[in-house]
């Protein structure tokens, strides 16, 4: 065997199921095909429309039933009738006959697979009846159209003069037999047989019966000789009709397979309209309509938008939607009036013969495919393809609506935000300004009444955590509106080690909700110790933005017990249990918790957003979160998951190194007291216990741990007995300032050392406890005036917040950064709000940085510029939004002057209201080195300006 011939016995075939095989090509020698009406022999009537359909008249010359006997006899020739043939007359569903042969026939001449079948299906039927023609066509309003013969051409012939016009107004599935035409007084004179010789004549109907159960005739199979036939026998008409019923098969087959296509086609350019963005109505609406017009070419096609639920046809007809029906409209009047009026010539119309209407369902907007061509009927995939499209534009049209309702949303929001955070930024930075003047060591000194300074501090921690709450408040709305328009850009997937995750996830928590501190609740997070796999890749702020609302969430419902936050690797599946012993949540509250702005209470603190921010974090992250149970009185179990991961095993320590204690004596010993804290105090117990100490029976010598000083209790006398200074750390709920128990403590044990810490306790807040215990300790054998001096006050210190802070600062715990005398900056304050312009210049004169003002960027640029290479401005604190010249603009112009000058560059710190990542992002290719969003903490910008300055 050849190659060639093993290649081709090797090819594969994979077959297509729209593939038309055939088991033969085309005939390529079919006769052509005629394009106009002819021969016409009866020119006189030529123009004469045929009767309308009457069943008496129809009796009187076919007979009660013409087909019943082999050979019917004509009846008498009714005395009414002087025509010298019998012309045909319509059928008695003319118009639905019509309606139907116009669908299933339309354009089917061009279909030359098709016609091939049909005509050797006819030449098949011509040999078995073995007369002389066999002819099958179809029967329209005007004309019969031969589509394939035997031994005659093909040919359009009037429909008058057509015998075959007859025999579709036969009983359906019955043959129409003339046997001599010559002898019978309806057709002896007829064209066909007078001019074209036709003496024996057989037909039955193309029939077929629509969905409701009504047979109508498409046109005729049929036999004829110009010799006198044998009449046919019982099996040749059972016969014939069957041949004419697989031949009106094959039409409907190869109409329904055509408009299968043509759906196809529809669907491949709806995916094509859907893939491609559009920026706006009119552009899309342009598109819509070349789609459309591509698969309708010949109609007219709108796209109207109405206020009355009315559409306009072609000419100005006004028609309600209430007239379409499934899509679809026709004419119906119109139609009727030509048929039985106009049939001795194609149909044609000046008016819209049918329409296709999909209509949005949201608004008033039509699109309309319509035709004056009465032959052309829609269908169901017209109906579904215009309505597709219709739906495809009110979804744009919905869709610029929102993005505008969006925008709208986000004007607002980014306006009434700025608006907020202005004035809660003067309260927060206001309030850390006067809590540092009155913890001051001058003020401090002044003022000689405790229960005023006490008044005075706690006046300033309601202001604190007002703000603060506000603050979170308006931080979850931003958060909630961004994560609702940019969820996937939120994604930043990397690496990241779980034994990070307590330190990451308490951040910021107590620092934004002061009411925590009064809560006698402990927060342990488990399991994180024992994970071997700790490195995870997801995105981290993701994972820390699911899990802060659920401790927040714990937090608000518990006052007296314990969180715990279990940790859970297994396999790729990465689980959290979030169970606290607080309030529980009632029944008829636990399935709407998770939505927007619902609580399990209405007298629960917050907005209700914290959980719905939680679930779309975690969704954004792949997982889940449910509610496990909950019980009132008893506590709730939340629970996330997060599978799909893939871990890595971390360092054999921790990324965060263990504390080291240098000084500090591994015992403790607890005190007995009625602080009100026992949670809190057995808590570090373990952890101490944790840690490696030992608890003590006797205090000589050990860290003393006790409750809320009471000059009443019992562990004040073991305090006092002690001669050397000892390390105490003392638990509070805060529901006073701490300074408060400091001040009772020193007068009454002056020579201990005392560090007050405020609840809720978790590990690395007490760690940062022990390792300020350990630099007091360390300084015991410091002079005590030294000791007092560098810590701020008089052997005392507060944690509070999680931070190591000295009383002087409270909650600014960052030393205020000293200006140095050899090589001082100077920092230009940019802002239009007179009370943030206010706030940065007190801010500067408490930190002895000198200053120079302006109020927009054009008076910050001029500033810039006047100052002096001997004492140039090092610092900007720019504002954002400004009249006449905003920050981006005056941040860009003073890095071109910069580098038009040679000058080395200053800081610049964009202080702002706008917290969106376009701001942020624009602003640092802007030239700013950071970007805060008010209100900016004290402390932190403390820190941040020791880090860009402290060499300085």
């Amino acid at each position: 065997m050849s190659s060639s011939a093993e290649n081709s016995a090797s090819q594969a075939f994979f077959p297509r199921a729209d593939s038309p095989a055939t088991a033969r090509d085309p005939d390529q020698s079919v006769q052509e095909r005629p394009q106009t009406v002819g021969p016409i022999f009866d020119s006189k009537r030529a123009n004469d429309p045929l009767l309308q359909f009457d069943s008496h008249v129809h009796e009187s010359v076919y007979g009660k039933d013409p087909t019943a006997a082999p050979v019917a006899a004509a009846p008498p020739q009714p005395e009414w009738l002087h025509d010298h043939y019998l012309s045909p007359f319509l059928t008695h569903n003319e118009r639905l006959r019509l309606t139907v042969l116009w669908y299933y026939t339309r354009l089917i001449t061009q279909d030359q697979q098709l016609m091939t079948k049909l005509q050797d299906m006819v030449t098949i039927v011509q040999k078995y009846m073995g007369w002389e023609f066999a002819i099958v066509g179809t029967l329209d309003e005007a004309v019969y159209t031969r589509l394939a013969t035997v031994n005659l051409p093909l040919a359009i012939l009037p429909r008058r003069e057509s015998t075959c016009a007859h025999t579709i107004n036969q009983k359906p599935g019955s043959v129409f037999s003339i046997i001599d035409t010559a002898a019978d007084w309806r057709f002896k004179s007829s064209p066909h047989v007078e001019y074209g010789g036709l003496q024996s004549y057989a037909g039955t109907q193309l029939r077929l019966k629509t969905d409701k159960g009504e047979e109508v005739a498409l046109g005729s199979l049929c036999i004829a000789s110009n010799t006198v036939e044998k009449p046919l026998t019982p099996e040749q008409k059972v016969a014939l009709v069957s041949f004419a019923a697989m031949l009106t098969s094959e039409i409907v087959t190869t109409t329904r397979q055509n408009r299968l296509r043509a759906k196809q086609s529809m669907s491949e350019a709806l995916m094509k309209l859907q893939a491609h963005e559009y920026s706006r109505q009119e552009v899309f609406e342009a598109a819509v309509l070349e789609v459309v017009r591509a698969m309708h070419p010949s109609a007219s096609v709108s796209i109207q938008h109405s206020t009355d639920n009315t559409f306009l046809l072609d000419g100005g007809t006004s028609l309600p939607f209430t007239a379409v029906q499934s899509g679809l409209w026709e004419n119906t009047t119109m139609i009727d009036e030509a048929i039985t009026s106009r049939n001795q010539a194609k149909l044609s119309s000046t008016q819209t013969a049918r329409a296709v209407v999909g209509k949005c369902t949201r608004y008033n907007i039509f699109l309309v495919v319509a035709t004056f061509e009465i032959q052309h009927v829609y269908d169901d995939y017209d109906s579904w393809f215009v309505h597709s499209c219709a739906q495809m534009l009110g979804d744009f049209v919905q869709q610029q609506h929102l993005q505008e309702a969006l925008r709208a949303k986000e004007a607002f929001l980014r306006g009434i935000t700025h608006q907020l955070r202005t004035p809660i930024h003067g309260v927060l930075t206001s309030s850390e300004l006067l809590a540092e003047e009155l913890t001051s060591k001058d003020c401090s000194q002044k003022l000689h009444v405790l229960d005023d300074f006490e008044t005075a501090l706690s006046y300033v921690s309601t202001i604190q955590r007002s703000g603060a709450e506000l603050m979170s408040t308006v931080n979850d709305m931003l958060k909630l509106n961004n994560w609702s328009r940019h969820r996937a850009q939120n994604i930043k997937m990397q690496s990241y080690d779980l034994r990070n995750l307590e330190t990451d996830v308490m951040t910021n928590i107590f620092s934004t909700f002061f009411e925590y501190h009064h809560k006698d609740v402990s927060i342990s997070f488990a399991g994180l110790s024992t994970v071997q796999e700790s490195i995870v890749t997801l995105d981290p702020v993701l994972l820390k933005d699911t899990l802060q609302p659920l401790i927040i969430n714990a937090l608000h419902a518990t006052t007296h017990g314990t969180i715990t936050i279990s940790t859970r690797v297994e396999e790729s599946v990465l689980q959290f249990d979030i169970v606290d012993t607080g309030c529980g949540i009632p029944i008829e509250a636990q399935a709407r918790v998770f939505q927007a702005f619902e609580k399990g209470s209405s007298h629960a603190r917050g907005a209700g957003l914290g959980l719905t921010l939680a679930t779309q974090a975690v969704q954004l992250l792949g997982g889940t979160l449910s509610l496990v149970a909950s019980t009132e009185g008893v506590g709730s179990h939340f629970r996330v998951v997060v599978p799909g991961l893939i871990f890595a095993c971390g360092t054999r320590t921790s990324p965060e190194a263990q504390i080291e204690l240098k000084s500090l004596p591994k015992r403790f010993y607890q005190l007995p007291g009625s602080g009100g804290t026992p949670i809190l105090l057995s808590f570090l117990a373990r952890h101490l216990v944790q840690r490696g100490f030992v608890e003590a029976a006797d205090p000589h010598g050990s860290l003393i741990i006790m409750e809320k000083p009471n000059p009443n209790g019992l562990g004040l006398p073991v305090i006092k007995s002690l001669e050397d200074p000892h390390t105490i750390i003392c638990v509070t709920l805060d529901d006073e300032p701490i300074s408060g128990h400091l001040s009772v403590l020193q007068q009454m044990i002056p020579i201990h050392h005392t560090i007050a810490v405020a609840g809720p306790f978790y590990s690395s807040r007490l760690d940062q406890a022990l390792l300020m215990a350990d630099q007091q300790y360390a300084l015991t054998s410091v002079d005590k005036s030294l000791v007092s001096e560098t810590l701020g006050m008089p052997n005392g210190a507060a944690l509070k917040n999680g931070d190591l802070a000295s009383l002087a600062t409270l909650s600014i715990s960052s030393p205020q950064p000293e200006k140095k005398a050899d090589s001082p900056f100077r920092a230009l304050l940019v802002d239009d709000n007179s009370v943030n312009l206010r706030i940065l210049r007190m801010y500067c004169e408490k930190r002895a940085i000198p200053y120079v003002l302006a109020m927009d960027g054009d008076e910050a640029i001029e500033q810039f510029q006047k100052a002096t290479p001997n004492d140039p401005i090092r610092l900007i604190l720019m504002d954002l939004q400004m009249p006449r010249c905003d920050g981006l603009v005056a941040t860009a112009k003073i890095r071109a002057y910069e580098k038009e000058a040679d000058l080395k560059p200053c800081t610049i710190f964009m202080v702002t209201g706008q917290d969106s990542p376009g701001d942020r992002l624009i602003s640092m290719e802007a030239g700013a080195n950071e970007y805060f969003v008010k209100p900016v903490s004290l402390k932190r910008l403390d820190g941040e300006i020791a880090k860009y300055f402290s060499r300085t």
